[in-house]
């Protein structure tokens, strides 16, 4: 696991899944180093990665060649 898991997005629920994280002590099984990784995952160089990615391949797959002006920003 690699978080929180509540009923409804509302505060109440929220709030009680929160609560019941830290009383039971659910926070000391979840690994550091998983957690770590995991976040990274949503990091700013990982998403300028896969979006990059992601392009390339939309690029070639749509056979637009190195002679056309893809525009960036």
């Amino acid at each position: 696991a690699t978080g929180l898991l509540f009923a409804e997005q509302q505060l109440g629920a929220v709030k009680a899944a929160l609560e019941s994280f830290e009383s039971n002590g659910l926070w000391r099984q979840l690994p550091a180093e998983r957690l770590r990784l995991h976040a990274e995952g949503f990091s700013e160089e990982s998403f300028r990665q896969r979006l990059s990615s992601l392009l390339i391949d939309w690029v070639n797959q749509h056979g637009i060649g190195s002679h056309s002006a893809v525009p960036v920003g």
